[in-house]
């Protein structure tokens, strides 16, 4: 996702603004591409990805679904009545995407 995103930020580039290739250009738009939330934090899930499949495949089924049942009610049932929340990111860190990664991974496993 990340090589498809650069070549066609690059190729968009140098057809709409005809510029040439450089190597300040490169950078450039690798840079523009990391300040990018979403990039990085699927970078990050990418990453951890392997970790989550040692756990995951390595719990019970009725574990599975009482983490999830924490992880539901703590990042998105505490946060709709309650002010005190857990986590504020608002559903774009880390967390949240990690969660929905366990939800298809249990999905995947269990249905």
């Amino acid at each position: 996702m990340i090589f498809w995103g650069l070549l066609l930020s690059l190729v968009t580039v140098l057809a709409l603004q005809k510029r040439q290739f450089s190597i300040h250009l490169a950078i450039g738009i690798i840079e523009a591409s990391f300040s990018q939330w979403f990039v990085v934090i699927y970078c990050i899930l990418y990453l951890t990805i392997p970790f989550l499949n040692v756990v995951t495949g390595n719990i019970k089924q009725s574990s599975f679904r009482a983490l999830l049942g924490i992880g539901l009610f703590f990042f998105y049932v505490w946060p709709t009545f309650f002010t005190a929340v857990p986590l504020s990111d608002g559903g774009y860190g880390i967390v949240n995407f990690v969660f929905l990664y366990l939800i298809g991974t249990y999905i995947h496993k269990y249905w």
